[in-house]
């Protein structure tokens, strides 16, 4: 059961990390709020709603800069006539945002272990997201620090995003399978549901297989953006 359980707790943070940048079995935020490209099989170009917000800097990088916060807030506003209820970063990005207000900020830190894109959408009050406020905002707007997250600044609407777990057949399960809630190396539970099936003995061994099927899933990628191409 030790075993199982450190399984799953690498396993939910595969899948933390393919949310964002994921291309294959889970379609990231990386393709979701692109500004081109296809998504759900609808192209960018031909649907405006499906486009989101990207302010990058053709892979040269660049200072954070309050005028770059204010493009982007801008931006979603203008193609949506939204804001972004939540801002989510890397601790690299997240230190140089604090950086900007050193000198009038007081902060306060937590671990920001804990992956905030759970199943059913998160709150501040939720330990996952808790752990990954920075203390900080811009205009209203939490930010929050994944060890996941790539070195950018993604401005999401949390009401917009959602993952998605394809529910198990029972008339098609084999023999000794077992479904349970993966939890977070905390004991909080991820919202991931996976199987266990039991595999063939070797000796004394009892062998056993976890797996989920899920994806990612963004509604209206034009009330979503990310900054690139930040030096860290």
């Amino acid at each position: 059961m030790k075993k199982a359980m450190e399984s799953g707790s690498y396993l939910a943070s595969q899948i933390n990390l393919a949310l964002y940048t994921g291309t294959a079995e889970i379609v990231g935020l990386d393709s979701a709020i692109d500004s081109a490209g296809t998504y759900a099989a609808l192209a960018k170009a031909t649907y405006a709603e499906w486009q989101g917000t990207v302010l990058a800097n053709g892979g040269t990088p660049r200072a954070l800069t309050k005028a770059l916060l204010d493009e982007m807030d801008r931006s979603i506003f203008t193609a949506s006539g939204r804001k972004a209820d939540v801002i989510l970063c890397s601790p690299a990005v997240a230190s140089k945002y604090e950086a900007l207000l050193d000198a009038i900020a007081r902060v306060q830190v937590s671990r920001g272990d804990v992956s905030p894109l759970k199943q059913g959408g998160p709150s501040i009050a939720d330990s996952g997201m808790s752990d990954g406020f920075t203390g900080l905002d811009f205009r209203g707007t939490p930010i929050y620090r994944d060890k996941d997250a790539p070195d950018q600044m993604q401005f999401l609407q949390l009401s917009d995003i959602d993952l998605r777990s394809l529910p198990s057949n029972p008339d098609a399960a084999p023999v000794g399978f077992v479904e349970r809630m993966l939890t977070d190396d905390h004991g909080q539970s991820s919202g991931l549901q996976v199987r266990f099936e039991k595999l063939g003995n070797t000796g004394n061994n009892t062998k056993w297989n976890m797996y989920t099927h899920l994806q990612l899933v963004v509604n209206h990628p034009n009330r979503h953006g990310r900054i690139e191409d930040l030096i860290v």
